[in-house]
């Protein structure tokens, strides 16, 4: 019964959200609606596969943002089912690219510049960051060296 509440409230919140072509964080729906997928048990980036930390917030690069699972500037819609928390770093990383369409996901990760983890649900890549303690994460190095960005350096929160 809990779960169909949920469910119930989710599906009402992403309806509310997608008034707006581009739900932006710290709205009450969007917060609403990360608060809900991480107590229905998504507690882990699909994207890096490190845990998720609600605490974090944003500029953090570790900060938890709704993905849209089909990137919706290649059609993806704000529904339940095509949205998932994501690190800030991973979401950006990610862009407008899925893996999902390539014949594997290391031939995506080839084609997109990336090397892969392994991960148990197909179609998912994950840049592969090296060695990092999962409580924190990886540093801004690490993160520096993967995406070719410049993150500015923050302080824990």
């Amino acid at each position: 019964m809990a779960l169909e509440l949920t469910a119930a409230m989710m599906a009402e919140l992403v309806t509310e959200m997608a008034d707006d072509p581009a739900p932006r964080s710290g709205t009450e729906a969007y917060e609403w609606v990360k608060f809900l997928l991480h107590g229905a048990g998504q507690t882990t980036c699909p994207i890096c596969l490190t845990e998720i930390d609600l605490a974090r917030k944003f500029p953090h690069p570790a900060s938890v943002e709704l993905d849209h699972i089909l990137p919706s500037a290649r059609g993806g819609r704000h529904t339940v089912g095509n949205l998932q928390l994501a690190h800030k770093y991973c979401n950006g990383s990610k862009c407008d690219e899925r893996a999902i369409g390539y014949p594997s996901v290391e031939q995506a990760a080839f084609f997109l510049g990336r090397r892969t983890r392994e991960v148990d649900e197909p179609g998912w890549m994950a840049p592969a960051l090296g060695p990092a303690d999962p409580a924190s994460g990886p540093t801004i190095a690490q993160l520096r060296a993967a995406f070719k960005r410049d993150f500015p350096d923050f302080q824990p929160s």
